[in-house]
Parts: structure tokens; sequence; C-alpha cells
């Protein structure tokens, strides 16, 4: 694929070589800011047993959007809504434990020109092969779209006229 073409893979054959850096940019909207709803990282198992990271909330009794990576660890660094938010991730790959970078609703087109609202360095191996979107407990249910994966910040944003975030997190076309 796209990405073994471009040196993309490890020596496991997953999406991560030591010195690329990914781009992931993802559309989602929870119904509610409740536990438990996530975009989901996978290594080996598309099931809990492979989950190595996720953007969400699986946080009990709290409202929050967490970085989960590890896995078992949970750093909050937005307050939860029901609005669309456009998430842009970086990660720098180190062949360990990689940097992850997480952009909420950006509004510049130069990644320079916006700051994460997460930086986590040397956080976990973020190396994955399968993504996936989840919602369970409480009868939370979870939108995702335009699911991008790219090798720079501009081939995740898509055209550029279509992720206007508008002050009220309500994405424009």
């Amino acid at each position: 694929g796209t990405f073994a073409q471009a040196g993309y893979l490890n020596a496991s054959g997953n999406i991560g070589a030591p010195g690329k850096i990914l781009y992931l940019s993802f559309l989602q909207q929870p119904h509610s800011s409740a536990q438990f709803y996530e975009f989901e990282f996978h290594r080996g198992n598309l099931g809990d047993p492979g989950r190595i990271a996720g953007i969400g909330n699986d946080l009990a009794n709290t409202t929050t959007v967490n970085l989960r990576a590890p896995n078992s660890a949970q750093t909050p660094f937005a307050l939860g809504d029901t609005n669309v938010n456009f998430y842009v991730l970086r990660i720098d790959y180190h062949g360990g434990s990689d940097d992850v970078h997480v952009y909420r609703n950006p509004t510049c087109l130069d990644e320079s020109d916006n700051a994460p609202a997460l930086t986590m360095l040397g956080v976990a191996d973020m190396s994955f092969n399968g993504l996936s979107m989840a919602a369970y407990l409480n009868g939370v249910t979870v939108s995702h779209d335009e699911i991008r994966l790219g090798t720079t910040w501009a081939s995740v944003l898509g055209d550029p006229l279509a992720f206007v975030v508008q002050p009220t997190n309500q994405l424009a076309y």
C-alpha cells in the first residue's frame, strides 16, 4: 500500500517506522460527553486486547476528552461536548516511545499557526495496524467521519475550504 511504499511500516509490518511522522485526522461527534466513546488505535487485534491508544472519554464520572496512551493511561486535554469536533494527530515515530501532538478544531491551514491541545513526548509505542470506533456503556453513541491518514499536515486537512471550524465548533462546508 501507500504507506509501505513510502517506508512507513516498521519491522513488524505496522504503520510506525522510526524517523517517520504520520498525520491522522477525523471528525468525532458523541451524543453524550459521558463514558464511553473513542477513536481507537489497535495493534495485532481489533478487540480490546489489541487497543493501544485512543481519543475520547473512557473514564467514569468525567466529561473530558482524553488521550489514552499508553493503553491504561488517560490524559485529559479538553472538555467533552456533543458538537462535531475535528481532530488532527501528529505522531513522531522513534521506534519505541513515540511523540503525540493532538490538535482539536485547528483554525489555520499551517501546522505552525495552530497550538496543540496536548503534546506528549515519549508517551508510548504508537505503531498500529488497525483503527476502530467504539461506543458502549450508558447508551452512548458516537459518529466519526472524514478519517484521513497522510504524511503532511495539509494531506489530512483535505480541501482547505471544507474544514473551516466555526466558533460553535460546528463544521462549515
